[in-house]
């Protein structure tokens, strides 16, 4: 799967984080795989500005749209972010569907 992550993306985690960002990278693509695998999703065309984290639209297989998070390893504040998201449940926030913090 060639997920064609921007160059500045890359640049800025290999900047930051090093090795670990370049074996996140070798790992992301089997990783969103598994995924879609688990969660039977499209992934779309990628029109986020990317940071630390890989975002990127998908389509379910309702036709529902919905987004695609992977969280870069070590980010701690990915588990409260989910662990907030499950627990307003789509009030006052976007609604969880799935989630996986291995």
């Amino acid at each position: 799967m060639d997920l064609q992550l921007p160059k500045s993306f890359t640049d800025h985690l290999i900047k930051q984080r090093g090795d670990m960002a370049k074996k996140w990278f070798d790992e992301l693509p089997s990783i969103v795989q598994k995924c879609q695998e688990s969660w039977n999703f499209t992934l779309e065309s990628n029109p986020y500005d990317l940071y630390t984290n890989f975002i990127a639209p998908i389509r379910l297989e309702d036709g529902q749209k919905a987004v695609l998070k992977v969280g870069f390893p070590g980010d701690e504040g990915v588990l409260p972010e989910m662990e907030s998201l499950k627990y307003f449940d789509g009030q006052y926030s976007v609604q969880l569907l799935e989630s996986d913090a291995t």
